[in-house]
């Protein structure tokens, strides 16, 4: 065997360790990858799972099962819905708390107002349904 041959088989095999090397790192990047979003989707995206996950390595600290954070935490972490672009979670909890303190005549007005913001933004679709969910509401509550 030349010494071409050997340096080219020593360059060969140390090349392929490289590779299995790389190859193993990218896996376990992988795999973290996988139990992060395992704990984002299925863990602290469920309060109550959240608590008892919580629970399970925090035995001694029951004072943190009566928190707010992992509701908190599980807003934060829901996902947009498919197609819509991601909102900050903590505008919507306002708006639902304002919307939430209105009287029902107040909130009619709030309806009637955004279905004129939504065909302002040529977002007629929207009014439209937004006036079928007012209607429904009405008829809900017998008026």
């Amino acid at each position: 065997m030349s010494i071409l041959s050997v340096k080219a088989d020593r360059m060969w095999k140390l090349f392929r360790r490289a590779q299995r090397q790389k190859n193993a790192e990218q896996e376990s990047r992988r795999r973290e990858l996988r139990h992060l979003e395992f704990l984002r989707d299925e863990i602290f995206a469920k309060p109550d799972i959240a608590r008892m996950y919580w629970h399970t390595r925090h035995p001694g600290d029951l004072q943190a099962l009566t928190s707010n954070a992992f509701t908190d935490i599980a807003d934060k972490l829901r996902p947009a819905e498919p197609g819509v672009p991601c909102v900050d979670h903590a505008l919507i909890g306002l708006l639902g708390n304002f919307i939430g303190g209105l009287t029902e005549d107040d909130r009619a007005h709030l309806v009637r107002q955004l279905g004129i913001v939504f065909r302002s933004f040529e977002r007629g679709d929207l009014a439209d349904q937004l006036n079928a969910i007012a209607e429904e509401g009405c008829q809900e509550a017998g008026v």
